[in-house]
Protein backbone atom coordinates (compact mmCIF):
# COMPACT_ATOMS: atom_id res chain seq x y z
CA UNK A 1 0.00 0.00 0.00
CA UNK A 2 0.86 3.53 -0.58
CA UNK A 3 -0.48 7.14 0.92
CA UNK A 4 -1.25 10.29 -1.01
CA UNK A 5 -1.17 13.78 -0.13
CA UNK A 6 -3.33 14.26 3.20
CA UNK A 7 -5.93 15.98 1.46
CA UNK A 8 -6.97 13.41 -1.38
CA UNK A 9 -8.13 11.20 2.14
CA UNK A 10 -8.68 7.92 1.64
CA UNK A 11 -9.06 6.47 -1.18
CA UNK A 12 -10.46 2.88 -2.41
CA UNK A 13 -8.12 1.79 -5.37
CA UNK A 14 -9.83 -0.63 -7.75
CA UNK A 15 -8.34 -2.44 -10.50
CA UNK A 16 -5.35 -2.12 -12.26
CA UNK A 17 -3.65 -3.73 -8.93
CA UNK A 18 -6.64 -3.66 -6.09
CA UNK A 19 -4.41 -1.68 -3.99
CA UNK A 20 -5.82 0.63 -0.97
CA UNK A 21 -4.50 4.36 -0.75
CA UNK A 22 -4.74 5.72 2.51
CA UNK A 23 -4.13 8.65 4.96
CA UNK A 24 -1.03 8.77 7.15
CA UNK A 25 -3.20 8.30 9.78
CA UNK A 26 -3.83 4.62 8.36
CA UNK A 27 0.33 4.09 9.31
CA UNK A 28 -0.25 5.42 12.65
CA UNK A 29 -2.88 2.83 13.53
CA UNK A 30 -5.39 5.84 14.09
CA UNK A 31 -7.69 5.18 11.02
CA UNK A 32 -10.55 2.16 11.68
CA UNK A 33 -11.72 0.40 8.64
CA UNK A 34 -14.00 2.71 6.98
CA UNK A 35 -16.33 0.67 4.85
CA UNK A 36 -17.05 -1.35 8.35
CA UNK A 37 -17.41 1.34 10.67
CA UNK A 38 -18.87 4.13 8.36
CA UNK A 39 -22.45 3.16 8.82
CA UNK A 40 -21.84 3.77 13.51
CA UNK A 41 -19.65 6.56 12.87
CA UNK A 42 -21.16 8.67 10.51
CA UNK A 43 -24.64 8.13 11.62
CA UNK A 44 -23.40 9.94 14.56
CA UNK A 45 -21.86 12.61 13.07
CA UNK A 46 -23.54 15.94 13.48
CA UNK A 47 -21.09 17.44 10.50
CA UNK A 48 -22.67 15.85 7.51
CA UNK A 49 -24.22 18.29 4.99
CA UNK A 50 -27.73 18.63 4.53
CA UNK A 51 -29.53 18.31 0.92
CA UNK A 52 -33.20 19.81 0.22
CA UNK A 53 -35.39 19.73 -2.71
CA UNK A 54 -34.18 23.03 -3.16
CA UNK A 55 -30.40 22.62 -2.76
CA UNK A 56 -28.24 24.36 -5.25
CA UNK A 57 -26.31 21.32 -7.11
CA UNK A 58 -23.39 23.78 -8.02
CA UNK A 59 -22.91 25.11 -4.70
CA UNK A 60 -23.28 21.72 -2.74
CA UNK A 61 -20.70 20.13 -5.21
CA UNK A 62 -18.60 22.85 -3.99
CA UNK A 63 -19.08 21.87 -0.13
CA UNK A 64 -18.71 17.74 -0.78
CA UNK A 65 -15.29 18.59 -2.72
CA UNK A 66 -14.41 21.12 -0.12
CA UNK A 67 -14.93 18.10 2.71
CA UNK A 68 -13.25 15.71 0.67
CA UNK A 69 -10.05 17.63 0.08
CA UNK A 70 -9.94 18.45 4.18
CA UNK A 71 -10.93 15.31 5.46
CA UNK A 72 -10.81 12.70 2.66
CA UNK A 73 -14.49 11.67 2.87
CA UNK A 74 -17.99 13.54 3.91
CA UNK A 75 -21.77 12.36 4.24
CA UNK A 76 -24.71 13.99 2.76
CA UNK A 77 -27.82 13.84 4.98
CA UNK A 78 -31.22 14.29 2.56
CA UNK A 79 -34.76 13.63 3.35
CA UNK A 80 -36.96 12.61 0.14
CA UNK A 81 -36.61 11.75 -3.10
CA UNK A 82 -36.17 14.91 -4.69
CA UNK A 83 -33.02 15.87 -1.83
CA UNK A 84 -31.56 12.67 -2.82
CA UNK A 85 -30.83 13.95 -6.22
CA UNK A 86 -29.88 17.04 -6.03
CA UNK A 87 -27.40 15.05 -3.76
CA UNK A 88 -26.45 12.77 -6.15
CA UNK A 89 -26.48 16.04 -8.92
CA UNK A 90 -24.04 17.67 -6.28
CA UNK A 91 -21.83 14.48 -6.19
CA UNK A 92 -20.84 14.08 -9.60
CA UNK A 93 -20.00 18.09 -9.65
CA UNK A 94 -17.80 17.58 -7.29
CA UNK A 95 -16.47 14.79 -8.87
CA UNK A 96 -15.45 17.71 -11.37
CA UNK A 97 -14.38 20.50 -9.56
CA UNK A 98 -11.62 17.58 -7.73
CA UNK A 99 -10.79 16.43 -10.62
CA UNK A 100 -8.89 19.83 -11.81
CA UNK A 101 -6.61 19.90 -8.85
CA UNK A 102 -2.96 19.62 -8.94
CA UNK A 103 -2.02 15.94 -8.62
CA UNK A 104 -5.56 14.68 -8.76
CA UNK A 105 -5.73 11.11 -9.90
CA UNK A 106 -6.29 9.76 -13.17
CA UNK A 107 -10.20 7.89 -13.30
CA UNK A 108 -11.10 9.23 -9.56
CA UNK A 109 -14.42 9.97 -9.27
CA UNK A 110 -16.58 9.66 -5.94
CA UNK A 111 -18.36 6.89 -4.67
CA UNK A 112 -21.33 6.46 -2.03
CA UNK A 113 -22.52 4.11 0.62
CA UNK A 114 -25.65 4.64 1.74
CA UNK A 115 -26.59 4.42 5.33
CA UNK A 116 -30.19 4.78 7.07
CA UNK A 117 -30.63 7.14 9.18
CA UNK A 118 -33.36 5.86 11.46
CA UNK A 119 -32.93 3.62 13.96
CA UNK A 120 -34.53 1.09 12.58
CA UNK A 121 -32.58 -2.18 11.07
CA UNK A 122 -32.51 -1.49 7.12
CA UNK A 123 -34.47 -4.63 6.16
CA UNK A 124 -37.31 -3.07 8.46
CA UNK A 125 -37.48 -0.43 6.31
CA UNK A 126 -36.95 -1.70 3.13
CA UNK A 127 -39.13 -5.11 3.04
CA UNK A 128 -42.38 -4.70 2.65
CA UNK A 129 -42.31 -0.90 1.43
CA UNK A 130 -42.41 -0.25 -2.38
CA UNK A 131 -40.62 3.51 -1.01
CA UNK A 132 -37.99 2.19 1.44
CA UNK A 133 -36.86 5.18 4.16
CA UNK A 134 -37.48 8.69 2.96
CA UNK A 135 -34.45 9.80 5.39
CA UNK A 136 -31.04 8.94 4.31
CA UNK A 137 -27.00 9.45 4.63
CA UNK A 138 -24.69 8.95 2.14
CA UNK A 139 -21.10 8.44 2.84
CA UNK A 140 -18.79 9.79 0.55
CA UNK A 141 -15.55 8.41 -0.20
CA UNK A 142 -13.12 8.77 -3.51
CA UNK A 143 -12.92 5.83 -5.59
CA UNK A 144 -10.61 5.49 -8.47
CA UNK A 145 -11.49 2.89 -11.68
CA UNK A 146 -9.93 2.37 -15.17
CA UNK A 147 -11.18 5.14 -17.50
CA UNK A 148 -13.29 2.26 -20.00
CA UNK A 149 -14.61 1.09 -16.83
CA UNK A 150 -17.57 3.31 -17.67
CA UNK A 151 -18.14 2.44 -20.70
CA UNK A 152 -21.71 1.55 -21.48
CA UNK A 153 -22.84 -1.89 -23.81
CA UNK A 154 -19.32 -3.64 -23.82
CA UNK A 155 -19.60 -7.11 -23.27
CA UNK A 156 -23.17 -7.50 -24.05
CA UNK A 157 -24.15 -7.51 -19.82
CA UNK A 158 -27.37 -6.49 -18.56
CA UNK A 159 -28.33 -3.43 -16.99
CA UNK A 160 -30.37 -3.12 -13.64
CA UNK A 161 -33.02 -1.20 -14.24
CA UNK A 162 -35.02 0.80 -11.42
CA UNK A 163 -37.94 2.53 -11.86
CA UNK A 164 -40.37 4.59 -9.47
CA UNK A 165 -42.62 1.86 -9.24
CA UNK A 166 -39.91 -0.58 -8.21
CA UNK A 167 -40.12 -2.43 -4.91
CA UNK A 168 -36.68 -1.76 -2.92
CA UNK A 169 -35.92 -5.11 -1.38
CA UNK A 170 -36.33 -6.55 -4.88
CA UNK A 171 -33.98 -4.50 -6.43
CA UNK A 172 -31.95 -5.14 -3.75
CA UNK A 173 -31.55 -8.68 -4.45
CA UNK A 174 -30.65 -7.71 -8.13
CA UNK A 175 -28.12 -5.63 -6.65
CA UNK A 176 -26.35 -7.92 -4.42
CA UNK A 177 -26.50 -10.67 -7.27
CA UNK A 178 -24.74 -8.79 -9.39
CA UNK A 179 -22.19 -8.18 -6.63
CA UNK A 180 -21.71 -11.54 -5.65
CA UNK A 181 -18.58 -14.05 -7.17
CA UNK A 182 -20.88 -15.30 -9.93
CA UNK A 183 -21.84 -11.90 -10.93
CA UNK A 184 -25.48 -12.80 -12.51
CA UNK A 185 -24.31 -11.65 -16.27
CA UNK A 186 -24.19 -7.81 -15.00
CA UNK A 187 -19.98 -7.76 -15.81
CA UNK A 188 -17.21 -6.41 -13.32
CA UNK A 189 -18.98 -2.82 -12.90
CA UNK A 190 -22.85 -3.22 -13.13
CA UNK A 191 -25.01 -0.78 -14.43
CA UNK A 192 -28.03 0.64 -12.48
CA UNK A 193 -30.40 2.49 -14.83
CA UNK A 194 -32.71 4.73 -12.92
CA UNK A 195 -34.69 7.79 -14.99
CA UNK A 196 -35.70 10.45 -12.24
CA UNK A 197 -36.08 11.82 -8.81
CA UNK A 198 -38.13 8.83 -7.48
CA UNK A 199 -36.25 6.06 -9.26
CA UNK A 200 -32.83 7.47 -8.41
CA UNK A 201 -34.16 7.36 -4.62
CA UNK A 202 -34.94 4.02 -4.55
CA UNK A 203 -31.77 3.04 -6.34
CA UNK A 204 -30.39 4.17 -3.34
CA UNK A 205 -32.47 2.44 -0.47
CA UNK A 206 -32.06 -0.48 -2.95
CA UNK A 207 -27.81 -0.27 -2.57
CA UNK A 208 -28.44 -0.06 1.18
CA UNK A 209 -30.56 -3.08 1.38
CA UNK A 210 -27.91 -5.19 -0.88
CA UNK A 211 -25.06 -4.28 1.48
CA UNK A 212 -27.04 -5.79 4.13
CA UNK A 213 -27.81 -8.64 2.23
CA UNK A 214 -23.95 -9.26 0.98
CA UNK A 215 -23.13 -8.40 5.09
CA UNK A 216 -25.42 -11.65 5.88
CA UNK A 217 -23.27 -13.29 3.30
CA UNK A 218 -20.06 -13.24 5.36
CA UNK A 219 -18.28 -13.27 2.25
CA UNK A 220 -16.89 -9.31 3.08
CA UNK A 221 -18.47 -8.33 -0.27
CA UNK A 222 -18.43 -4.44 -0.12
CA UNK A 223 -19.88 -2.02 -2.64
CA UNK A 224 -20.34 1.77 -3.37
CA UNK A 225 -22.08 3.56 -6.00
CA UNK A 226 -20.49 5.70 -8.21
CA UNK A 227 -22.84 7.86 -9.86
CA UNK A 228 -22.21 9.92 -13.21
CA UNK A 229 -23.19 11.65 -16.44
CA UNK A 230 -23.30 9.10 -19.37
CA UNK A 231 -23.66 11.08 -23.01
CA UNK A 232 -24.28 7.48 -24.74
CA UNK A 233 -27.32 7.12 -23.26
CA UNK A 234 -28.33 10.67 -24.95
CA UNK A 235 -32.07 11.66 -26.28
CA UNK A 236 -33.62 14.14 -28.15
CA UNK A 237 -34.78 15.50 -24.72
CA UNK A 238 -31.35 14.81 -22.67
CA UNK A 239 -28.06 15.30 -23.73
CA UNK A 240 -27.01 13.27 -20.89
CA UNK A 241 -28.42 10.23 -18.99
CA UNK A 242 -27.41 9.91 -15.01
CA UNK A 243 -26.23 6.08 -14.69
CA UNK A 244 -25.34 4.30 -11.58
CA UNK A 245 -22.51 2.02 -11.30
CA UNK A 246 -21.69 -0.98 -9.05
CA UNK A 247 -17.91 -1.01 -7.55
CA UNK A 248 -16.31 -3.66 -5.50
CA UNK A 249 -14.32 -2.32 -2.66
CA UNK A 250 -11.61 -4.23 -2.50
CA UNK A 251 -10.81 -6.14 1.02
CA UNK A 252 -7.95 -5.17 3.15
CA UNK A 253 -4.64 -7.11 2.76
CA UNK A 254 -5.23 -7.53 6.89
CA UNK A 255 -8.87 -8.89 6.14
Amino acid sequence: SHCVAPHWGAMWRLPLGLRTRCLPALLRGHFSDVMRTAGRSMSTSSDALTASAASDTVRLGGAIAARVRQDGHTSIRCVGAKAAFQSIKALVNATGYLSHDEGAPEGRHLGIQVLPQSSKAPEAEGQGSQEGPRELRLHIEPVVVPADALTLGAGGHTDLLVGANTVAGKAAAAMAGAMRPQGGGHGKYPVVRAMGSVAAHRALVAGMLAQRYLDNDGRGVRFCILPYWSRELASEKNSKQLVFRLIHIPKKESE
